[in-house]
């Protein structure tokens, strides 16, 4: 949710680390930087920056650094970005890629235009990703396959593309026929549940008239939402439950009955674009919203601004979703002029902090400068905290159960399983299922989930928990178990009858030399399907009858001096 400013250099003193926002409480130093902090964001126990300066902590690192959470000093990770007033504008973080954009030719050792795909590991730039935008890229968001980035270009994975586009995730990172073609500078782009929600100070964008604000599907076509405020829009922040926050320059904003309602630089829609009565800023005077985050019942702030409704709030506040402010208050200032405030907040749910970028000089009446950590305690919004996490087994089956306490922005949960090691062989982690999560929830949540493993005995579980915006965690590893077949057993296929292919499965009470065949009506083979040791444990084939004709067949298994024969019914 990052926009492009123009780079002001100044010097600082410190990063400090504010405890529960009050000066009453010890501040914990984190690594002093020398320049402007554009882009703030978080992956388990790693804090991201990205700005405009040249060291973190007294050690070199040009616009893009990593700090440990946990001891506060900065990693090894140096992409050292580098080009005339080089500066990172966005960051985005899908697993182990580090999407970068900014303004720069060179990172993480390779010649890049404005927009890199990084590893989390050594900051090396991906060898062959390389989108190659023609100016700057301000907003990059990761949904599906693609990566959606947005700025003030005009050719960018070697097509022509103004202002925003789509590219592939994977191979040279060319843009996909995905081409809204907006009419100016795309400043914010959040990708949810197969929409793309897009600001910025566009008129047009998808062949459609959209001021400042327009949702695109993934397909590419532009979406009735249509809110309209009369002027830019830097900030998109949407939650699951259908409420969309924007932020940015403007004054007025349309609902459905009355038009350009007034809304002083923040706002809230649902997702058919109507206009919700939300409205903590009504009386704010100039004020320029740069940052949204949405943590459970509370919505943070940042951006250019001195009150909220009648509440004095300088340039950060917390607001309830009720659009009550609360009584939070690290007081951001930027006296003398020296700055314009927060630029980016990022939760870091694993820590309990908020982080704060941008340009200024003091929190809390202390003097902090353009980077700070802060807690909440009235923030009752935790991460997704799981509470237990076991598998019993029932026969052939393994039941899996897990409860989380708490949950924020909770896509679901991915149920992964893997066979143990068997003959010092491990296999791939599969992906076996979905469960569908909670979303925001400060209550207790249970769920399920039933597999019927075959190809062994003992297998392995974990849970890959994803948020809406694509971020993911993994649980820790349970094992399983299933009980010895007591006896040898072929089971009847499944579908039956079928087109094309159909599942076999048969049971093993010991290691057995197995083969399994299939037969015409004649008798003559027309496939083997296995011919080899298997181990004990219910198991299964997939027969593909696409080239045989339509009728009945037989098929046969032999382990050790156990045979069975049964039939099955191929209908095309």
């Amino acid at each position: 949710m990052k926009k492009y400013f123009i780079p002001l250099i100044c010097s600082f003193s410190s990063i400090l680390f504010l405890q529960n926002v009050s000066l009453s409480q010890t501040n914990e130093s984190l690594p002093t930087t020398n320049g402007i902090v554009y882009a703030v964001a978080v992956s388990g126990n790693t804090i991201y920056i990205g700005g405009s300066f040249s060291s973190v902590g007294g050690t070199a690192r040009n616009s893009i650094a990593a700090i440990d959470a946990t001891t506060k000093t900065v990693t090894s990770w140096n992409p050292n970005v580098s080009g005339g007033g080089a500066s990172v504008y966005t960051i985005a973080i899908s697993g182990t890629d580090i999407y970068v954009g900014g303004f720069f030719t060179t990172i993480g050792g390779q010649a890049r235009n404005n927009i890199a795909k990084l590893n989390n590991t050594t900051g090396n730039a991906d060898a062959t990703w390389d989108p190659n935008t023609n100016s700057t890229v301000n907003t990059i968001a990761i949904g599906g396959a693609a990566v959606y980035a947005g700025g003030n270009f005009t050719t960018i994975g070697g097509a022509s593309r103004n202002y925003i586009a789509a590219l592939s995730s994977t191979s040279t990172g060319a843009a996909t026929s995905w081409n809204p073609n907006a009419n100016a500078a795309v400043r914010t782009l959040v990708y949810y549940l197969g929409a793309i929600f897009v600001g910025g100070d566009f008129t047009t964008i998808a062949t459609g008239n959209r001021n400042y604000l327009a949702m695109i599907a993934e397909g590419g076509s532009l979406q009735p939402f249509n809110p309209s405020p009369n002027a830019k829009v830097y900030s998109i922040a949407v939650t699951d439950n259908n409420v969309i926050y924007i932020g940015g320059l403007f004054s007025t904003v349309d609902s459905a009955i009355v038009n350009h309602v007034p809304r002083s630089g923040l706002a809230a829609v649902n997702g058919s674009g109507d206009l919700l009565p939300w409205n903590p800023s009504h009386q704010a005077s100039t004020t320029e919203i740069y940052a949204i985050a949405f943590s459970g019942s509370i919505v943070y702030v940042g951006g250019k601004f001195t009150r909220f409704v009648s509440t004095t709030r300088n340039n950060i506040a917390a607001v309830n979703t009720s659009g009550t402010v609360t009584s939070w208050d690290p007081n951001v200032g930027v006296a003398g002029g020296l700055g314009d405030g927060v630029h980016s907040i990022a939760l870091d749910f694993t820590n309990g902090r908020v982080y704060a970028g941008g340009l200024f000089n003091s929190v809390l009446g202390v003097s902090c400068s353009d980077f700070v950590g802060l807690t909440n305690t009235a923030d009752a919004a935790l991460p997704v905290e799981l509470t237990s996490f076991t598998a019993t087994t029932s026969g052939s089956n393994v039941d899996l159960n897990w409860s989380t306490a708490t949950e924020v922005n909770n896509y679901g949960f991915e149920i992964q399983r893997q066979k143990t090691e068997i003959r010092n062989q491990k296999s791939e982690w599969e992906n076996i299922g979905f469960v569908q999560g909670s979303g925001n929830s400060n209550s207790p949540k249970e769920y399920s989930f039933t597999d019927t493993p075959t190809g062994g005995q003992q297998f392995q579980y974990r849970l890959k928990q994803i948020d809406f915006d694509g971020k993911f965690e993994y649980s820790e590893t349970i094992e399983a178990k299933l009980e010895t077949p007591a006896n040898f057993a072929l089971l009847q296929n499944f579908p039956n009858p079928f087109n094309p292919s159909t599942i076999i499965r048969f049971e093993l009470p010991k290691e057995s030399n197995v083969t399994l065949k299939v037969f015409n009506i004649l008798g003559e083979e027309v496939a083997t399907l296995v011919n080899k040791v298997m181990t004990p444990g219910r198991q299964e084939v997939t027969f593909d009858g696409s080239k045989l004709a339509s009728g009945m067949y037989i098929y046969r298994i032999q382990a050790g001096n156990f045979v069975e024969v049964k039939k099955l019914l191929l209908l095309k």
